[in-house]
């Protein structure tokens, strides 16, 4: 199970479009789990539920990571889209304090990885009682940066 294996597991919430940033997220999730955190990329496969796939990863997921490009959040008709999973995230996640984590995307070709030392930097990852917790420092900041 990825919970024994990682100290936090993030859902990577995107559109997968040609234009989308699916190579930046790929690149993120090697950065992080050299960190032990694993940043969980759907990939569903032909025949499978999306729905199931999305929203049971979801509710294990420890943080949630909305990497937002110039289409993010739209209502494409489909339950699991970005919008969808937003959605979900702020009413039964969010509330829980797990956070939702902003990543603005300028372009389909953003580095993404410039994020890991704003993560990594930035953030605490504790265990308590069992449980991961993700916490900000007191005072930390993206230095000016957009994160």
């Amino acid at each position: 199970m990825l919970s024994d294996q990682y100290r936090a597991l993030i859902f990577a919430s995107m559109r997968f479009t040609a234009t989308g940033p699916v190579d930046e997220a790929k690149l993120l999730r090697s950065k992080l789990a050299s960190h032990g955190v694993h940043l969980y990329i759907n990939n569903t496969k032909p025949g499978e539920s999306i729905d199931d796939a999305v929203f049971n990863t979801m509710a294990r997921c420890d943080a949630f990571l909305a990497m937002a490009t110039r289409d993010y959040g739209a209502d494409t008709g489909n339950t699991a889209s970005t919008h969808h999973e937003v959605r979900t995230w702020r009413e039964e996640y969010e509330s829980k304090g797990k956070p939702l984590i902003p990543l603005r995307m300028v372009s389909a070709r953003a580095r993404a990885f410039n994020f890991v030392g704003v993560l990594t930097r930035n953030m605490l990852l504790r265990r308590s009682r069992g449980a991961m917790s993700l916490s900000t420092r007191r005072g930390a900041s993206c230095s000016g940066r957009t994160c």
